[in-house]
């Protein structure tokens, strides 16, 4: 077998040693220059084919051949092995790193048993002092002839040192570790010897001198081994329980992850046919060794990963040993559902599960185009396993919804200010981000590297939070931010004042701008109508749904939408406490000539007909340009469809879409609707109608109003319900309720409805005294906690899972809570004991409203995409506490 080219770096010190000698350049390889690699060695296309297939198939060891000096040992193994297949040997070709070096061994004709196992025990020395160079005198010291060292070219090189001296290296200082791999295999074999463990026998003694006997069971737990151990003798398991245990302790470099890759691989049945005739192993049953301990170390290396929350990087390297083992888990469920959607299975993921995907995701060779971690059901403790990814971002966007984001800022800023990044979107909405995280996001988003175009952080920042700093943000002169989404953050009219400093600024890039429920008044409205004006204006969207915005709100905007400096397109005032009294100045903005309006959503505001004619005498107007005109729930019936008929007719040549979905239009009013649609000069391509009826015409949300009741197979046995299911109070005593599946148990004290919610908008309003919960969960939450699980409470209590959104009610006020993260509410007026539910299941909107003297209040307003029905849910939190299902 012909020697393998290797670089090799040196630099001499001046005490005349060399330092870093034999270190490989690690450069990588990409795709194409491994392919074109195959293609000049082998020289045969066909060949050079079949080799890349097959790597391909074999994902851990395709991934490794990044390396060059990988590449060129494992295209040697497999060009002997393919040429001993098409000569009729019929070999199976190796799946993983473990099996090429196995292979390299066996391919090693001229080489003897004694000289490989001298050379193991030399590199597990060397490796145990993390050195990888060797001199010639302990070649000598080894029993090994330096000849004979020289001659082993297909492994080692041979080189000069600083005074002359011969030395020697490793090709590739994977090799080290496999050989060391195969000492501390073969000191098992041969001798029933833990070598690893009687090293750390000496290492406890120490330890237990020095802190004393329980400081080292806190230390060291009993996944790990116990203090008496270590008489010499050992089973399988202990010997990879003990490497595991180096690899934990090894700190975050990553040193001996191949070492512990190696020992697991060398356990599997391949490479254990191929050393027993190599190096003389006694064959057990069936010719193979009793590996009785095998099975046993992917469930431990399992449970340490589960541990390991504060070593992330210890958490990948640890499931790239599994992987040597052909133990691959949610990666190859990954490589299934194609990675160039970054999208791993949905569901709950644990800690082996994020550490599994982080792997996936670094060693891909593929930029994803999207990365959305928020679609996983990931616990706030798991995040911190997916840090690396973080780290080394190769996604366009990526999405990070719901997680511990004050905690990664630092790492998102560093992403941000690298010269490099992809990263063009980034979403952090539902996260925790405090003043300091948010300073160091700013951070990132000034550098003049940073390249991101849209950033999401609804529901993310604390009162009072952020507003100076995301203006000093959007005026850097490099600014590449076209959107910014800050719903649901709790700015108010002087967050909105300082963020329109911003806007105002000449080097402000920013097009798209969200503030739904970002409690804005009017009094924001004429800051923003000021940066509308400001010359140049380049914000094209503007959402302002679900604030007070009222009808002097929309005044103001509108003298900023008449501006010839305005270039909005976009308006969005969803459920902003309009009248018909804001629509004559709406009209006036659509019969400017300077108006570039082209879509206005005015759902959810009892508009009403005489609203609605008002509009309609703007967009009868020539000027008017408008496409998209959104006018659900707004109280119209056939008296307002009328005026838009006429208006179509006179002016039908822009309009393309008319929600009057949640109306009362009647047939009428469809027929008049229907009549302009005849026309052939009408554009208009989209009319709702859906929803429709009498009760539509109620004022305000009640126009939603459905009657709800308690599921009693769903009710703890602590609460009693009465007048029709509708109440529920909670006792000491437990209520002799039937056995059901689906009855709650244990500590959630908490029932469901009865009626799954989609589709329509629903509306609700529940009293309550005392403690008590109020909200939605989807049916497939847990109803008890598994007695083998404790730590599963959280997956069972409405409010604290992914899938359950509540508000928490009490005299001391309110707050919202999503996955056991609670987020404050402006304080609702004291005489008030009734919330109010919102869902817009289609829209992805879920409102909770403090409701006084029939007057809801917003609280809170979740946003989101539902992926399955709804159900009611009610928590009782305080003995004597009770809720009852209203007539909204």
């Amino acid at each position: 077998m012909s020697g393998l080219e290797a670089e090799r770096t040196g630099e001499e010190t001046e005490s005349g040693c060399v330092r870093d000698y034999g270190v490989m350049e690690a450069l990588g390889y990409v795709s194409v220059q491994r392919d074109e690699y195959f293609r000049e060695r082998f020289g045969n296309r066909g060949l050079s084919e079949r080799v890349t297939a097959h790597l391909e198939s074999a994902r851990g060891l395709f991934l490794m051949c990044r390396i060059p000096a990988v590449c060129r040992i494992t295209a040697a193994v497999l060009e002997r092995l393919l040429s001993d297949s098409t000569a009729g040997g019929g070999v199976e070709m190796p799946q993983t790193l473990t099996e090429v070096y196995c292979h390299l061994l066996a391919q090693a004709e001229n080489y003897s048993r004694d000289l490989i196992l001298k050379m193991a025990g030399l590199a597990f020395v060397h490796l145990e002092e993390g050195v990888p160079l060797f001199r010639e005198q302990e070649l000598i010291g080894r029993g090994i002839a330096p000849d004979d060292a020289s001659s082993f070219s297909s492994v080692f090189l041979e080189g000069h040192g600083a005074l002359g001296e011969r030395t020697y290296v490793f090709s590739h200082p994977s090799l080290l570790q496999y050989f060391a791999a195969v000492h501390v295999f073969d000191e098992w074999r041969r001798r029933d010897m833990n070598i690893l463990e009687m090293d750390e026998c000496r290492e406890r003694k120490r330890l237990i001198e020095e802190h004393g006997k329980g400081w080292y069971m806190f230390e060291y737990s009993s996944d790990d081994c116990s203090p008496d151990e270590g008489d010499g003798t050992a089973v399988l398991f202990d010997v990879l329980k003990s490497a595991v245990r180096r690899v934990c302790r090894a700190g975050s470099g990553g040193q001996l992850d191949l070492f512990l890759g190696f020992l697991l691989g060398i356990t599997q049945q391949p490479c254990q046919g191929l050393l027993q005739g190599i190096l003389g192993w006694e064959p057990g049953p069936g010719g193979l060794p009793n590996l009785g301990g095998v099975k046993k170390i992917a469930a431990h290396v399992h449970r340490r990963i589960r541990k390991l929350y504060s070593a992330p990087e210890r958490c990948i390297g640890l499931v790239y040993c599994l992987s040597e083992m052909h133990r691959n888990g949610l990666v190859e469920e990954v490589c299934a559902a194609g990675q160039s959607s970054g999208a791993p299975p949905a569901g709950r993921l644990g800690p082996v599960h994020c550490s599994e995907l982080a792997y996936e995701l670094l060693t891909s060779e593929q930029v994803v185009d999207e990365l959305d971690l928020g679609a996983y059901d990931v616990d706030v403790r798991e995040w911190q396993r997916l840090a690396p990814v973080l780290r080394n971002c190769r996604s366009a966007v990526m999405t990070l919804r719901e997680c511990d984001a004050d905690r990664w800022c630092e790492t998102i800023a560093s992403v941000l200010r690298s010269a490099n990044s992809p990263l063009r979107e980034l979403d952090l909405s539902c996260s925790f981000l405090a003043d300091r995280g948010l300073e160091r996001l700013c951070d990132g988003l000034a550098s003049p590297h940073c390249q991101l175009e849209a950033l999401r952080l609804a529901s993310c920042l604390p009162e009072d939070c952020g507003a100076s700093r995301l203006c000093a943000a959007l005026s850097q002169p490099t600014g590449t931010l076209l959107t910014l989404d800050l719903g649901c953050n709790a700015l108010g009219d002087a967050g909105v004042e300082r963020l329109c400093a911003g806007l105002t600024s000449p080097r402000c890039s920013l097009q798209r701008l969200g503030l739904s429920g970002c409690r804005v008044t009017d009094r924001g409205c004429a800051s923003l109508a000021l940066a509308l004006r400001s010359n140049p204006s380049r914000l094209r969207e503007l959402d302002l749904s679900y604030n007070h915005v009222g009808d002097m709100g929309v005044r103001a905007l509108s003298a900023g939408l008449e501006d010839p400096a305005c270039k909005l397109q976009k308006l969005l005032l969803r459920e902003c406490n309009l009248t018909g009294g804001c629509c004559g100045d709406l009209a006036s903005v659509l019969r400017s000539p300077h108006s570039e309006l082209i879509e206005l959503e005015l759902r959810d505001n009892d508009l009403q007909d005489s609203g609605v004619k008002a509009l309609s005498a703007g967009l009868e107007d020539r000027s008017c340009r408008l496409q998209t005109l959104g006018l659900s729930g707004c109280c119209v019936t056939e008296s307002g469809c009328a005026f838009l008929a006429s208006a179509l007719q006179s002016n039908p040549s822009h309009l393309r879409e008319l929600d009057l979905s949640y109306n009362h239009p009647g047939d009428s009013g469809v027929r008049a609707l229907s009549v302009g649609l005849e026309d052939p000069s009408c554009k208009l391509e989209k009319l709702l109608v859906d929803h429709g009826g009498p009760d539509r015409n109620t004022p305000g949300l009640r126009k939603y109003a459905c009657r709800l009741s308690l599921d009693p197979n769903t009710a703890h046995r602590q609460l009693q319900l009465s007048e029709g299911n509708t109440r529920a109070a909670l006792l000491h005593e437990e209520q002799p309720y039937p056995d059901h599946l689906e009855r709650f148990e244990g500590v959630h004290r908490q029932a469901l409805g009865g009626e799954a919610l989609s589709r329509a908008r629903c509306y609700w309003e529940v009293e309550w005294s005392g403690k008590v919960d109020v909200g939605v969960t989807y049916r497939g939450i847990r109803r008890k906690v598994p007695e083998e699980a404790p730590e599963m409470t959280y997956e069972c209590g409405l409010g604290w899972t992914g899938g359950s959104w509540i508000v928490s009610c009490s005299v001391e006020g309110h707050a919202v809570c999503h996955r056991h993260r609670y987020t404050a509410t402006p304080a609702p007026p004291s005489s008030s004991r009734v919330v109010g539910v919102y869902l817009d299941w289609l829209a992805g909107t879920l409102s909770f409203y403090s409701v006084s003297s029939g007057m809801p209040s917003l609280l809170h307003t979740v946003r989101t995409a539902f992926t399955e029905p709804l159900y009611p849910g009610v928590v009782l939190v305080g003995y004597g506490s009770l809720v009852r299902f209203c007539q909204a």
